[in-house]
């Protein structure tokens, strides 16, 4: 009796340790599932990361003499994009799939691996969030002519130089004599070689209806050829029907003042 006991002691404490092993091997297998996991979530982003990256790039090179500080404000977010995507690369150079030691290592090495991918995660997906909100973020310094000007002397002016001219007017900038000058001109070419995307620009910055009134109410110069800038704006195929009729009724007023 006392032998069946001490037999069936030592069955119990073999089955224990062996569901113990067992219940270990899948804590393992499961936390290395977990690396991973989110190894396999933010891979995907790697190219878009690489695209982003880019656009700020060129989009900072093309500002580099003319908005210096927004130039900068794009390379650093590039630079951000560029170090998530290296830290990536580099966790992928250093982690080690099949990593022999004890458990206690295993577990050990596994969780610092999972740390470690989530840490690049964040860094991913941070850095691509900030790209783009950098891409798309208007900033621009009111009464600023550097844009007016270009569009005033350049026969051929980019979308984003329009949208810098557009981001600057304020009513704010009227006491400043040769800014509102330029301005003046330079919004009637705008009207008259992209009025499309012209009146998106003034709908998207919500210019005030006053100043756009004051503005093509008096143009300043007798070069500008107001009956063409009527007709470029009637006949673009805007979906800013408000706006367009607005715009067309001031430029109306203007062509009457000098009749």
């Amino acid at each position: 009796m006392k032998n069946l006991s001490l037999l069936l002691i030592i069955l119990l404490t073999a089955c224990g340790t062996a569901k113990e092993n067992q219940s270990d091997e899948i804590t393992l297998d499961s936390l290395k599932s977990e690396v991973l996991s989110i190894h396999d979530e933010v891979m995907p982003k790697m190219s878009e990361l690489r695209r982003t990256r880019k656009d700020l790039l060129l989009r900072a090179d093309s500002l580099m003499e003319r908005n210096p500080d927004r130039a900068a404000m794009l390379t650093t977010a590039a630079n951000e994009i560029g170090d998530a995507n290296e830290s990536m690369m580099q966790w992928m150079r250093d982690y080690e799939p099949e990593f022999e030691g004890t458990d206690e290592e295993i577990r050990k090495y596994l969780e610092d691996q999972k740390k470690s991918i989530q840490q690049v995660k964040e860094n991913m997906n941070g850095s691509l969030a900030k790209g783009k909100e950098v891409l798309v973020s208007r900033i621009c310094q009111k009464c600023d002519s550097n844009y007016a000007a270009e569009i005033r002397f350049e026969n051929d002016f980019s979308d984003e130089t329009l949208e810098g001219f557009f981001c600057t007017l304020d009513k704010q900038c009227a006491d400043q004599v040769e800014f509102s000058q330029l301005t003046n001109f330079s919004f009637f070419l705008a009207l008259e070689n992209k009025p499309k995307v012209s009146l998106k620009l003034i709908s998207g910055f919500e210019i005030e209806t006053s100043l756009i009134k004051e503005i093509l109410e008096n143009p300043v110069s007798d070069q500008i050829d107001i009956d063409n800038v009527f007709h470029a704006v009637k006949d673009s195929d805007s979906d800013e029907s408000d706006l367009k009729n607005q715009i067309l009724e001031s430029l109306g007023i203007a062509i009457s003042k000098s009749s």
